[in-house]
């Protein structure tokens, strides 16, 4: 699957799908991964990110300005939003989204009307980070990959600055399996743990940290 869009709630996994004629929409159990519903977009529309706000699901779609909204669990639809440029990555945090487009700013976005609040500028010390995709909030960060890269950005939702780079370049042999593209899919389970996938990857991977090692 070309994984676009990944999130948890109320246990099971919603999962988006992109592609021209082949975007679809799913919810997931967990962790057995067993399909529990899913939704076909009409052939031209590309599925991106989504994000669940209040039983409310909310999935972007890349160049086409519309994001569709579909009550869970159930994936009934109840709407649409519309809104300029191209829709990547976007996740719910802090009473808001916060959407990507590719560039290098964080849009934020009122929930229940999809009118812009603001930008968040990405930055790594001086630079400017380009290329956000995928994102995920946590407890003040939000998670993002950059498209192309094997590494997962923790960004502080209150400067824009990346605090920390995760390296996810071991997740997955090329070797083994050759068809497998880019990194692109972050959510946490339960538990409060990383899941990790990409587009056509074979598994979703879960990350655990390891204990800190005891003082000497």
């Amino acid at each position: 699957m070309y994984t676009q869009g990944l999130c948890f709630y109320d246990g099971d996994i919603y999962e988006s799908s992109g592609g021209y004629g082949s975007s679809w929409l799913r919810r997931l159990s967990w962790p057995s991964m067993d399909v529990l519903g899913e939704v076909v977009l009409p052939r031209e529309f590309f599925a991106e990110g989504l994000a669940i706000v209040d039983d409310t699901l909310c999935l972007l779609t890349w160049r086409e300005g519309v994001a569709f909204r579909y009550t869970v669990p159930d994936l009934e639809p109840c709407g649409l939003f519309t809104y300029e440029g191209e829709g990547w990555g976007l996740t719910a945090g802090d009473g808001v989204f916060y959407m990507s487009d590719g560039g290098s700013t964080i849009q934020i976005r009122d929930p229940s009307t999809f009118a812009g609040l603001g930008r968040l500028q990405v930055t790594v010390g001086a630079s400017q980070t380009m290329l956000l995709n995928e994102l995920e909030y946590r407890d003040g960060i939000l998670y993002a990959n950059q498209w192309g890269m094997e590494s997962i950005l923790e960004i502080d939702v209150a400067s824009g600055s990346v605090v920390t780079v995760l390296d996810a370049s071991a997740l997955l042999d090329r070797a083994q399996w050759p068809g497998a593209e880019v990194l692109n899919g972050i959510a946490f389970d339960p538990e409060g743990r990383m899941l990790l996938t990409g587009k056509h990857w074979p598994f979703c991977f879960l990350v655990i940290e390891e204990p800190a090692a005891p003082p000497p």
